[in-house]
C-alpha cells in the first residue's frame, strides 16, 4: 500500500496551527502579566527584579544540566523532589519556629 499522492487539502496542517495558536496565547499572557505578580513579591521579599529573575531561570537550567550530564531526566526529578522535600522541611521549621523569632521582616 502506497501513501495516495495529490489527494487534496491535508488537514493536519490545520491542527498544527490551531495547537501553534493555542500555545501562544499563554505564552503572551505570561510575558504581558508575569510583572503583576514580580513587583508585590520583589518589595514583599526585598530583592531585585534581576534575582527574582535569576532564581526564576535557576530551575530550569538546573534540570537541563541534570538532563546533560546524566543523559535521563530521572535525576533531575530525584532532585525536584529532593528540594521539595526541603523546603517542606523548611516550611515546617518555619511555622514551629515562627513565634521565637522575631518579625522585622515584616517592617
Amino acid at each position: 500500500m502506497g501513501a495516495v499522492k495529490g489527494g487534496g487539502f491535508f488537514y493536519g496542517w490545520v491542527i498544527v496551527g490551531a495547537l501553534f495558536l493555542i500555545n501562544m496565547v499563554p505564552m503572551v499572557l505570561v510575558s504581558n502579566y508575569a510583572s503583576f505578580f514580580q513587583v508585590p513579591i520583589c518589595e514583599e521579599l526585598g530583592v531585585s527584579y534581576a534575582g527574582f529573575m535569576l532564581g526564576t531561570m535557576t530551575g530550569p537550567t538546573f534540570a537541563v544540566t541534570i538532563r546533560t550530564v546524566t543523559g535521563s531526566y530521572e535525576m533531575a526529578w530525584a532532585a525536584l523532589l529532593a528540594v521539595a522535600v526541603l523546603l517542606g522541611v523548611c516550611a515546617i521549621a518555619a511555622i514551629f519556629l515562627g513565634k521565637k523569632l522575631p518579625e522585622r521582616w515584616h517592617a
